[in-house]
């Protein structure tokens, strides 16, 4: 029962090499042992392989929908680490891929805060993680990836703040 998870550590290894094809096929035996042994967390970080994978094939949209399906899973199951690594990559899904706002002469807005999510919404994503974060509790000891929030997600803060032109705040959460 465990070689799921051997398989989804291989996953890792291949995409740190950047041999995609090999980590996708591994990732594809990882979910049918996973789904076989019925292994619901498995399957949840399996997810979150496949969103990074999805990324870097460039498929935005797929991307997104996968996002937030590992956000919900991850809830699910109550694994703060999917459920954080989720939103952090939700926030920046949002803040790097969404589509410029038009200004009122009907092109793109060229400033920096004029991306498709507005700065509310991404703060509202943000608190969510901080919730997932203070929600953790027994966990954070237990779950390695909950006690990597604080860092990730102070990251995140500087990087939302630089994509939205404040250099002090970016800075501070640098």
């Amino acid at each position: 029962p465990v070689f799921q998870w051997a398989l989804l550590n291989l996953v890792a290894l291949h995409f740190r090499f950047g041999h995609m094809q090999l980590a996708l096929e591994a990732l594809e035996e990882s979910v049918r042992l996973a789904q076989h042994c019925s292994d619901h967390q498995c399957l949840a970080h399996a997810l979150v392989m496949l969103v990074r994978l999805v990324g870097v094939a460039g498929e935005r949209q797929l991307e997104g929908q996968l996002i937030r399906r590992c956000v919900q899973r991850g809830g699910q199951l109550r694994l703060t680490g999917v459920e954080a690594t989720g939103l952090m990559n939700l926030v920046r899904h949002r803040l790097h891929w969404t589509r410029r706002k038009e200004n009122a002469l009907g092109k793109p807005s060229a400033d920096a805060g004029a991306v498709g999510t507005d700065l509310l919404q991404v703060s509202h994503t943000l608190a969510s993680i901080q919730g997932v974060w203070c929600r953790a509790g027994v966990e954070r000891e237990r779950e390695k990836a909950a006690r990597e929030i604080p860092g990730n997600l102070a990251q995140v803060e500087a990087n939302v703040w630089s994509t939205f032109g404040h250099v002090a705040l970016a800075n501070a959460h640098a």
